[in-house]
């Protein structure tokens, strides 16, 4: 049987129990918001050495990020002076092969003279000493008159100084003992190399 005293004791057990438990929240919730600065687990509360490391890592995350900035946009702008390259000598080095390869007997010497206009280096020297000893004077006794056409160019490797073109060479060609015109078809890898923002050839290679 249940007596007034029994009821009265539990329910001043009650409210101390339930008193008792908050205060332990509050204890616990207390210790977490105070936690020493050494063991809390935001930035700021992190270990002096911890906070290095991590300022460390950061900075060469961002020393590789500008690195990497700087690789690609060279990159893409060395990409962009070999297109430039490539576009540019092959508008230009057509016109100076047909030149380099077409003379006319009663003018030879001055169409080899600007010939050379379209050379550059070694390759000019050559085609010079090679004009006067054997060219000249073998255009004029047989009367030789030959023109070529490119009719096909293409870039096989371009560089910012040097481009390789390949090119397709109809030549006609008549002589005094064959006055009929006659037709030759040829392929030549072109060499050329920027000389002053002009692209001038320094060597041709029959194929």
């Amino acid at each position: 049987m249940t007596t007034e005293q029994d009821i009265t004791s539990n329910s001043e057990k009650e409210p101390r129990a339930r008193r008792g438990a908050r205060r332990r929240v509050k204890t616990i919730l207390g210790a977490i918001v105070h936690l020493p600065r050494k063991s809390a687990f935001w930035v700021n509360g992190w270990p002096r050495r911890r906070r290095n490391c991590v300022a460390i890592v950061l900075s060469v995350m961002v020393v590789a990020g500008a690195v990497g900035c700087v690789a690609l946009y060279q990159k893409v702008d060395e990409r962009g002076q070999t297109q430039a390259a490539g576009d540019s000598a092959s508008s230009q080095i057509p016109g100076r092969l047909e030149s380099t390869l077409s003379y006319d007997y009663r003018s030879v010497e001055s169409d080899l003279a600007s010939a050379t206009d379209n050379l550059t280096g070694d390759f000019r020297k050559e085609f010079e000493s090679l004009g006067k000893e054997i060219i000249t004077p073998v255009a004029r006794d047989r009367e030789v008159v030959t023109a070529a056409t490119v009719v096909e160019s293409s870039v096989v490797s371009a560089n910012p100084g040097e481009v390789t073109i390949l090119a397709f060479v109809n030549q006609t060609t008549t002589r005094k003992d064959a006055p009929e015109q006659r037709l030759d078809g040829s392929r030549v890898r072109v060499r050329a190399t920027e000389r002053d923002g002009q692209w001038l050839i320094s060597e041709i290679t029959p194929l």
